[in-house]
């Protein structure tokens, strides 16, 4: 006669005990492996969009014309104007000769004319650039180009010539703002002003396109701004400093470039 056999009731719960250990452990693995993955791509994404921003900001500042960067006065934003065409010219109405619409030009091949586009002449500071009225604008409508001839939107007189005769059309405005929300945004297709605002909510610039999340400088604080403007001198270019700061699940990052610009007025 065969004896019947079973667990008995301390064998099943040892078995249980030991199963909800293991699979503790194993949930804890998982869990573990899991957060690790996600800081991982956090922090992929934190570096993506750093290096992005700082790589499409530094391009754009070396293509500005010259003299063209200014900066708010709360150092929320930074604003220039990219330069659409470039070239030297004949002569052009320096006061007090009669004002004209026509500039004749080395050349025009090749550049194409844009809402808002801005003919400057030998900027020595930002003002040079913003200037109020619009006369000195490529007019939006008609075809301002003719051969090596460009036409203003107005007759304009300009405040001084260029010692190399050169000229630069400016196209419409760029601002780079640092938002409340520790966002980045880029801003354009606005006219030019010629005072700056601080903040793209009372400027009239649009809302912006987001270029970056989490950055967290604070610009009330003159070691952690992130724009600075260096004035050219007689050994350098002008330059500009860029310093980033993006904070994500208490990891920090800093970013910093220093953007060395080329053009001269």
């Amino acid at each position: 006669m065969r004896l019947k056999r079973g667990f008995t009731l301390i064998e099943l719960i040892t078995v249980i005990v030991i199963l909800a250990i293991v699979s503790l452990g194993v949930f804890s693995f998982v869990s573990i492996g899991t957060r690790i993955y996600v800081d991982v791509t956090k922090r992929d994404q934190i570096l993506s969009e750093a290096r992005f921003v700082m790589e499409r900001l530094s391009r754009e500042l070396r293509r500005a014309v010259p003299n063209s960067i200014r900066i708010s006065d709360n150092y929320r934003c930074i604003e220039f104007a990219p330069i659409a065409w470039s070239s030297f010219y004949e002569d052009i109405a320096v006061s007090p000769e009669p004002a004209t619409d026509e500039i004749e030009l080395a050349s025009l091949d090749g550049y194409q004319r844009e809402m808002n586009d801005r003919v400057v002449v030998y900027p020595l500071e930002p003002e040079h650039v913003y200037l109020a009225g619009d006369d000195h604008n490529v007019p939006p409508a008609a075809d301002p180009v003719s051969g090596n001839t460009l036409t203003l939107a107005f007759a304009h007189q300009f405040a001084t010539d260029s010692p190399a005769s050169r000229l630069y059309i400016g196209r419409q405005p760029v601002s780079y703002c640092l938002l409340g929300n520790n966002q980045l945004t880029r801003h354009t297709g606005y006219a030019y002003r010629d005072v700056q605002s601080e903040s793209p909510s009372n400027a009239g610039i649009g809302p912006g396109v987001l270029m970056a999340n989490y950055i967290i400088n604070d610009p009330l604080d003159a070691n952690d701004r992130p724009f600075r403007l260096e004035s050219a001198t007689l050994n350098r270019n002008a330059l500009v400093q860029l310093q980033l700061r993006f904070e994500l699940n208490e990891e920090l990052v800093v970013f910093n470039s220093e953007v060395h610009l080329p053009n001269v007025p």
